[in-house]
C-alpha cells in the first residue's frame, strides 16, 4: 500500500503505511482499516518445507506435492506447520501494528453473516474482544439512502460550547497484566511456558548450564509474542528476574519438583456441562503426601506497600476458577483430598485457596438458583442439588487436608 506525500502542512499530521513500514515508529491515534478482509490465495508450491524440533534438535522436513486429488501424509503435516507459523506471524505483526499507538487505537473490519473472513485479522484476534478490553461498536449496514445522506452544514454560534459529562461505564475487573502495560502479557506467557519446562524436566535437573537454554527458550517466546527493540530487552529482564526467583526459592521448587506423584503440566481436562463441554487447563497439579494439589500460576505483581491485601485481592478473584477445577478433579478422583493455591513467580508469593470458603459461597450464590444456572460440572449436567452435594464433598477434602501440614 503507497499513499503519495501530500504537500499541504495540515496533512503533516497524517501517514499512511503498512503494518511491516510502521514498526518501531509511534503515533498519538492509530487506525487500522479493512481488518475483516482476508489473505489472498496462496499457490500451493511444489515443495514444503519446515523444521520441527525433535530430542531438542532442529529437524527438517520436506515433503512434494501429491498429485490432483491425492494425500500424503508427511505433505500435510509439514503443510500444518507451516500454515500455523504463517499465523503466528499474522498474530506478532497485529500486535506489533496494534501496540504503535500512545493514546488511541481504531480498529476497524466487517464480518459476513456473523462470521469473519478466514485468513483476516478479524478472524484471528477480533472475534474475542474480551482481550482488548476495549468497547466494541457493531454497526449494521443500512440502506444506501441513510449512509450517503449529506450533513447539515454547521453554524459557528456565539456562545462556546460545553461537553456534557459522559455516563460512567460499568467498572470492569482490572486486567491481570496492567501493571507493565504491553509487555505484560508476552511476559506472562513467556513466564508460562518457562515453568511448564520446569516442571517437566523436574527442577531438581537443573544445572546452572542451562542458563543459555533457559535465555533461548524466554527470548523465543517473546519474540514469537511480537516484542523486539527495548521493550523484547526489558521483557528478557523481567522473565529471567522471576526465574531466579523460583530457582532460589524453596516453594517455587516444590511446586515444580519432579519427585511429586501423578504431577501435570498445562494439564487439559474436558468436563460436560449442562450446556456442552468446558475445557480447563490447570497450570500445574500433583498429588503431595496423598493429597492433590492445584496451583495455579499468576504473573500479575505488586509494587509498594499492601502486598497482603492485593494477594488477598487475588485469590478472591480467582477462587471460582480454582473451584471449577476442584470440581472437574473431584469427580476424577474420588476420595482424594484436594487443596488448591497461586503462586506468583514474580513476587514469590504464595496464597493457598481455601475451597470450604468457595464451596459455602458458591452453594449460596448464583449457581444455586432455579435448579443452578452457574457452570454444572457433572457428567450428567447436575443440577442445584447435585452441585452442592460435590462443592460440600470437596470442602470436606479440604478441610481433611488442611489437618496435614502445608509445605
Amino acid at each position: 500500500m503507497y499513499a503519495a506525500p501530500d504537500a499541504r502542512p495540515e496533512a503533516a499530521g497524517i501517514e499512511v503505511m503498512t503494518m511491516h513500514g510502521a514498526k518501531g515508529l509511534q503515533w498519538d491515534t492509530v487506525i487500522l482499516p479493512g481488518l475483516g478482509r482476508g489473505a489472498k490465495r496462496r499457490d500451493a508450491p511444489l515443495l514444503v518445507f519446515t523444521e520441527t524440533v525433535v530430542g531438542g534438535d532442529a529437524v527438517p522436513l520436506l515433503a512434494a506435492r501429491p498429485p490432483k486429488g491425492g494425500e500424503d501424509a508427511m505433505h500435510g503435516l509439514v503443510r500444518d506447520i507451516e500454515r500455523a507459523k504463517e499465523e503466528q506471524e499474522d498474530r506478532r505483526l497485529f500486535y506489533v501494528a496494534c501496540t504503535r499507538a500512545e493514546r488511541a487505537l481504531h480498529l476497524l473490519g466487517h464480518v459476513k453473516e456473523g462470521k469473519p473472513e478466514k485468513g483476516s485479522f478479524m478472524a484471528l484476534t477480533l472475534m474475542s474482544p474480551d482481550a482488548f478490553g476495549a468497547i466494541v461498536h457493531e454497526y449494521e449496514a443500512g440502506a444506501a439512502s441513510e449512509r450517503d445522506e449529506p450533513l447539515q452544514p454547521v453554524e459557528r454560534v456565539a456562545r462556546p460550547l460545553t461537553a456534557s459529562p459522559l455516563p460512567e461505564a460499568k467498572a470492569a475487573a482490572a486486567p491481570e497484566y496492567a501493571w507493565a502495560g504491553v509487555a505484560a502479557a508476552p511476559v506472562g506467557n513467556a513466564v508460562h511456558a518457562l515453568l511448564e519446562w520446569l516442571g517437566r524436566m523436574g527442577i531438581e535437573h537443573w544445572r546452572d548450564e542451562d542458563w543459555p537454554e533457559l535465555t533461548r527458550r524466554a527470548r523465543r517466546a517473546l519474540l514469537a509474542e511480537g516484542m523486539s527493540g527495548d521493550l523484547l530487552e526489558d521483557a528478557l529482564r523481567r522473565v529471567l528476574r522471576a526465574m531466579r526467583m523460583v530457582l532460589a526459592s524453596e516453594r517455587g521448587r516444590w511446586v515444580l519438583s519432579g519427585r511429586h506423584e501423578d504431577a501435570h503440566c498445562e494439564w487439559e481436562i474436558v468436563t460436560r456441562e449442562a450446556g456442552g463441554m468446558a475445557r480447563h487447563v490447570i497450570d500445574r497439579a500433583f498429588v503431595a503426601d496423598g493429597v492433590r494439589w492445584i496451583v495455579d500460576y499468576k504473573t500479575a505483581s505488586h509494587e509498594g506497600g499492601e502486598q497482603g491485601r492485593f494477594l488477598d485481592e487475588e485469590v478472591r478473584r480467582h477462587r471460582a476458577q480454582l473451584m471449577r477445577y476442584a470440581d472437574a478433579l473431584a469427580r476424577m478422583e474420588p476420595g482424594r483430598p484436594l487443596r488448591a493455591a497461586l503462586y506468583f513467580p514474580l513476587m514469590d508469593a504464595w496464597r493457598e485457596v481455601g475451597l470450604q470458603e468457595g464451596a459455602a459461597s458458591a452453594a449460596a450464590g448464583a449457581g444455586c438458583r432455579d435448579g443452578g444456572s452457574g457452570p454444572a460440572l457433572h457428567p450428567d449436567g447436575a443440577q442445584c442439588g447435585q452441585l452442592q452435594k460435590s462443592r460440600s464433598a470437596i470442602a470436606k477434602k479440604s478441610s481433611a487436608a488442611r489437618e496435614s501440614s502445608a509445605p
